[in-house]
């Protein structure tokens, strides 16, 4: 069985929950009885009304299975773990608040266009992004670009908790 068909039909599974991170930062996404597409080219997409998840396959990832003790004494965690080489699926590694334009590729329609800045978490394998239209929290965002999230006095990701736009990692 290829690995695109494996987790194909884990996004299929209700009870199948997947995450994206390193240390300090963590996404999950777990299904909600949404609609799952498949397309030809290896991508795979889950839609439902919490968020989305698009995984793009190009044939040089691995994997390997795994798992762990469960916080219940009759059960264990199993996983899956996918990984690649840095090079070619790293993330852009950057440590400052930094704009990248208009999202072109949002999963949900009424998000294409809207703004796209990386938070800069500095972790090599993924970007965590947040994607908004609302002009008060761009104009914001906008006056701490090039500084870092941790640092700056003006409590950037206190607007970016308080304003809750949608959050991207990339």
């Amino acid at each position: 069985m290829s690995l695109t068909k494996l987790i194909e039909g884990q996004m299929r599974n209700r009870r199948c929950g997947f995450s994206v991170g390193g240390f300090g930062a963590l996404a999950e996404y777990q299904d909600d009885a949404g609609k799952i597409n498949v397309a030809s080219d290896g991508k795979l997409e889950a839609h439902s009304a919490r968020g989305a998840l698009r995984i793009n396959f190009t044939g040089n990832e691995s994997a390997l299975a795994y798992e762990t003790l469960s916080s219940r004494a009759d059960s264990w965690q199993h996983g899956l773990t996918i990984f690649g080489k840095l090079d070619e699926f790293g993330g852009a590694c950057r440590n400052v608040l930094t704009e990248l334009g208009p999202d072109q590729a949002a999963l949900a329609q009424h998000e294409m266009g809207a703004s796209v800045f990386d938070l800069g978490v500095g972790l090599p394998n993924v970007d965590f992004c947040v994607r908004t239209s609302d002009s008060d929290l761009i104009k914001r965002l906008r006056r701490q670009i090039g500084n870092s999230i941790f640092e700056v006095e003006q409590h950037v990701i206190d607007d970016v908790i308080d304003a809750s736009p949608s959050r991207v990692v990339i």
